[in-house]
């Protein structure tokens, strides 16, 4: 009897372990495919919009990729924004929106200068 429950223990054991280096390597390979930094090209002049740095400011993914838990292949803003047809609004709106509105909140660049980089 003692060896059974000492199998169904290491048994547990190993699955636990094995569990969790799953899912540590699933968030790292992740993390590894986000880019550090995403050119939007724009009229104003181009946005560099620095993702790392976002990302180190604790800001959730969910806000800016509003359309993950649908669809994970989804997540470039242009897949949707300023597609014919989308019910989504055009890139610049969105942008100016969600972006200039955080930064108000935030202490970040509001003013055109302070992103558009010509």
């Amino acid at each position: 009897m003692k060896k059974t429950r000492f199998i169904g223990h290491v048994f547990f054991l190993l699955t636990t372990v094995f569990l969790i280096a799953g899912l540590y390597s699933v968030r790292v390979s992740a993390r590894k495919a986000m880019p550090k930094t995403v050119k939007i090209k724009a009229k104003m002049g181009t946005v560099t919009f620095n993702h790392a740095a976002h990302l180190k400011r604790h800001i959730k993914c969910i806000t800016c990729h509003h359309m993950m838990k649908k669809n994970p292949n989804k997540m470039a803003c242009r897949s949707c924004h300023g597609v014919k047809g989308s019910k989504a609004p055009k890139p610049m709106t969105a942008f100016h929106t969600t972006c200039k509105g955080c930064h108000k909140k935030r202490g970040g660049p509001t003013k055109c200068n302070g992103c558009h980089k010509k």
